[in-house]
């Protein structure tokens, strides 16, 4: 029964962003949640609620974790829930250059 209240809750909010403006807003300051360090670049989490299945929000292209709070509340009260803002996005630290990725490429053939 939770499976399909996450799903109809998720389902409900990928509508109705579909509505909202395809602006992107600046992310309110300060920051909820916490860094995570990747080895020389943060991404910022916010967590909350507690229990199992823990639930992940994917923001889409241009969006950032507080885009999912109305959801995450909701989601927050009966399980652990996660939004995050992907490399160079809101909060996040940008990542690394594709050259940091792999700086020897003599073993690329």
């Amino acid at each position: 029964m939770i499976s399909i209240r996450i799903f109809g809750i998720l389902m409900l909010a990928l509508l109705s962003r579909g509505a909202a403006s395809q602006q992107p807003i600046a992310p309110p300051s300060p920051a909820r949640g916490q860094w995570v360090d990747l080895g020389g670049h943060r991404l910022h989490f916010d967590c909350a609620g507690k229990g199992s299945p823990r639930v992940v929000l994917e923001s889409g292209f241009e969006e950032f974790s507080f885009d999912w709070t109305l959801v995450q509340s909701k989601v927050a009260d009966f399980t652990r829930v996660c939004s995050y803002d992907r490399a160079g996005y809101a909060w996040s630290d940008s990542g690394p250059k594709a050259e940091d990725v792999c700086p020897d490429k003599s073993g690329i053939a």
